[in-house]
């Protein structure tokens, strides 16, 4: 599977939009855009491998695991990121990351692609903000190596 994303800053919650699920990741591997993780996403838990190619466009094998898999692979994981997402509908792709936990107060918004071209030419709803996609809080690779205290400076510089 390859993803193609674009992030931003959320400025105002769509009226379209899920119910919340709470998801938790954790990770194992995060080293030069070599990610392993595993994640629950509501009651399922997941493992996955991600390579990024560039800032918009990575590989990405996931598949589903138990409960007791995804409680041993976290174990020697630091403190997850926490958030809760939501789909958007009449986005092709579209959700909200309500962040949690060390990472309370980040809330973006995700967009994903079907080619790097259309992330390109994507022109932006006006309930987001700026983009942070290449940003260290555009990323929850990034995100979980930021300490708490240059997680607030980053957030500070889009709020």
């Amino acid at each position: 599977m390859y993803e193609i994303e674009r992030k931003f800053i959320l400025k105002k919650m769509p009226s379209n939009i899920s119910a919340p699920i709470a998801q938790q990741r954790y990770y194992i591997v995060n080293k030069n855009g070599f990610e392993m993780r595993t994640q629950r996403v509501g009651s399922k838990y997941y493992f996955e491998r991600k390579v990024s190619s560039n800032e918009l466009s990575s590989a990405k094998v996931k598949f589903e695991i138990s409960e007791t898999e995804f409680n041993e692979l976290k174990r020697n994981c630091r403190e997850p990121i926490e958030r809760d997402n939501f789909k958007v509908s009449g986005y092709l792709g579209a959700s909200i990351k309500i962040y949690k936990g060390k990472h309370n107060g980040l809330k973006r918004a995700e967009f994903e692609f079907e080619s790097e071209n259309d992330a390109t030419a994507f022109e932006k709803p006006d309930w987001v903000g700026e983009e942070i996609t290449s940003s260290p809080i555009g990323r929850d690779g990034k995100l979980a190596k930021l300490s708490e205290i240059e997680f607030k400076k980053e957030l500070q510089k889009y709020l």
